[in-house]
């Protein structure tokens, strides 16, 4: 009779476990059989909440220059921000009768607080939550740093979502926290370099992109190369697959903002990792065998990798349209990650500076403009947060309007472009685009709005992102 002790699972040929979900939850039951034995009986620590009076200032040392400074003065005590019972205008099924497992294991103290704002995510069916709850807690029930940071944010949304919440100062206080547990841990040679800190600096970025403070973002960045540096290099943190994603993805999410290269490579090995586990989709296929005369090596014939992106991206287009057919594909973030961030990602890598651009490439930087605002259209339609255009219309409007006149070959990549670049501007840009539309529709001997679309979609599109709103350009495109 095999021990209690031990749980005895079949291994695949590769040394992995299986991705089933019997063997995941055997191996759950297993872990949390025996969890909160030990915490049973603790005193209830005496907690001093402290403030970050001066968040975008940090200090001289090397360490110290990763996060912002924490100063000691205290903002209010614990008491003061202790949990006495929700707003009468958070819905009640989310509101105390803590569904949270009594027995799970925490990184802190529990109290009510924290408990209800556990509670509150895990209840919750918000798709802008889910990958707090998906992915960011389990990895933060192992470091009590991350934990912190990931009540933040949940507290963040519920005063957003409900007003009449009474909590407004607390997800200062939890990010307070966080920051003091990552500011005592820098200074040991093992603990800085940890996932765990690396997690947590990832989400005080996350914390940063969301409140667009784009100078303490860097900041976070800047200090997440260094430790990543100190570790090894980016590749050190290979084995933690969810933990390189997130580090891809954030990149990824804040440099489309930006308009700017991503600081970090793109995980190849993480993603190549993903094609050998049947239960998940792979981030791209082998091409078939093409010919020199397809469609992407006419349109870039002096720039190949641009032609590889994009038959990528109508491969990704083509298994957007299949997946939609089988299942809720919005709600699946891995799709996002191992299919859409990637291609932003070479797309964000490959871009010409405005200098170097002549009227020998200027149809290849349009084209990688018009992906680019292709791929946020469709980060948007997962549910990321904060996406942001501007950069890449501007960007292409300045174009058109020193080079347009030059693009006399393919021009229904010219109509592809300029209709996503319409769609993502208003009043004099969005008239503007819908001109380049009508003149470049007559030129091609179109008849009307119809055509174009067709001849648009023939192309790169995702009709359950683009359709809907393309109907609003119908009455602002002429064909004189």
């Amino acid at each position: 009779m095999p021990s209690s002790n031990f749980l005895f699972i079949e291994v695949q040929q590769t040394g992995k476990v299986p991705p089933r979900r019997d063997v995941r939850t055997a191996i759950q039951k297993h872990v949390m059989r025996d969890i909160g034995i030990a915490r049973r009986g603790q005193l209830r620590p005496r907690r001093q909440l402290e403030n970050v009076r001066d968040y975008k200032k940090h200090e001289a040392s090397l360490f110290r220059n990763i996060v912002p400074k924490v100063h000691t003065k205290a903002i209010t005590s614990a008491q003061e921000l202790a949990y006495t019972g929700p707003s009468a205008k958070v819905p009640w099924l989310v509101s105390g009768g803590c569904r949270t497992d009594p027995f799970a294991c925490f990184p802190i103290h529990m109290t009510s607080e924290t408990s209800f704002l556990v509670d509150y995510l895990l209840v919750s069916s918000e798709p802008r939550l889910q990958p707090i709850k998906e992915t960011w807690l389990p990895m933060g029930l192992s470091d009590p740093a991350l934990f912190y940071e990931i009540l933040s944010h949940i507290s963040r949304d519920i005063t957003a979502s409900f007003p009449g919440y009474a909590k407004e100062k607390q997800a200062f206080a939890l990010h307070s926290q966080a920051l003091q547990s990552v500011n005592k841990r820098l200074s040991d040679p093992v603990e800085s370099v940890s996932d765990g800190i690396i997690a947590t600096i990832l989400g005080f970025a996350c914390f940063s992109h969301s409140d667009r403070d784009w100078a303490s973002y860097d900041m976070h960045m800047e200090g997440l190369r260094t430790i990543i540096r100190l570790k090894g290099g980016v590749h050190a943190i290979d084995h933690n697959r969810i933990l390189r994603l997130l580090l891809s993805g954030i990149d990824v999410s804040a440099s489309c903002f930006a308009g700017q290269p991503p600081k970090f490579p793109l995980p190849i090995s993480t993603l190549s990792e993903l094609r050998d586990d049947a239960q998940e989709i792979p981030w791209w296929f082998p091409h078939p065998s093409v010919n020199e005369s397809s469609i992407w090596s006419i349109t870039f014939p002096r720039d190949p990798t641009l032609v590889e992106i994009f038959k990528d991206l109508s491969i990704t287009s083509m298994a957007i349209k299949s997946e939609l057919n089988k299942r809720l594909l919005w709600q699946d973030q891995s799709f996002l990650t191992t299919w859409v961030d990637p291609l932003s990602h070479r797309l964000l890598d490959g871009g010409i500076k405005l200098k170097d651009i002549d009227e020998t490439n200027f149809v290849s930087e349009s084209c990688r403009l018009g992906a680019l605002i292709l791929l946020s259209k469709i980060r948007r339609r997962f549910g990321a947060r904060l996406v942001f255009t501007g950069v890449e219309t501007e960007r292409l409007r300045t174009l058109l309007e020193i080079y347009g006149e030059e693009w006399r070959s393919f021009r229904t990549m010219l109509l592809w472009t300029a209709i996503l670049a319409a769609l993502e501007t208003d009043n004099e840009d969005r008239l503007w685009f819908c001109d380049i539309i009508g003149n470049t529709a007559k030129a091609m001997n179109l008849q009307g709005w119809d055509e174009i679309i067709v001849h648009a979609s023939n192309l790169l599109w995702v009709g359950d992102v683009l359709d809907r709103e393309c109907d609003n350009l119908r009455p602002l495109v002429h064909i004189e």
